[in-house]
């Protein structure tokens, strides 16, 4: 999938991925020192990274040949589409369920007024 031809046969490649990734950040935090939450956070980081591409269709992941223009753009979107799902799963995005009003107090922290903006 997403042209690795190394995919292992009967195993869910996206989800194989993001653990390897989890485990691989989790390793790199350990190797600089970094305490066990921090490394906790790191995992979390790297197992959710790519979680845009569950969003890209299936055909497209599993093409072994170039991509074109078009499903290029597709797969790039991944990282954007990452963004928006974690947004939108995020328990500060929950628990802020009233709309954004049309200004910005400034009380409010920069993370909120990011949400504000950010598409839906």
């Amino acid at each position: 999938m997403a042209n690795n031809t190394a995919a292992l046969t009967g195993v869910d490649y996206l989800a194989f991925h993001q653990a390897r990734v989890a485990v691989l950040s989790m390793s790199i935090g350990a190797s600089v020192g970094y305490d066990r939450p921090r490394r906790v956070q790191l995992g979390m980081a790297g197992g959710l990274i790519d979680v845009g591409l569950w969003q890209v269709p299936e055909a497209l992941l599993r093409r072994l040949d170039a991509l074109s223009a078009d499903e290029q753009t597709i797969y790039r979107s991944h990282p954007r589409l990452s963004v928006e799902l974690i947004r939108r799963w995020s328990p500060r995005a929950k628990a802020s369920s009233r709309p954004c009003s049309s200004t910005t107090s400034a009380s409010r922290d920069r993370a909120s007024r990011r949400a504000c903006t950010a598409p839906p």
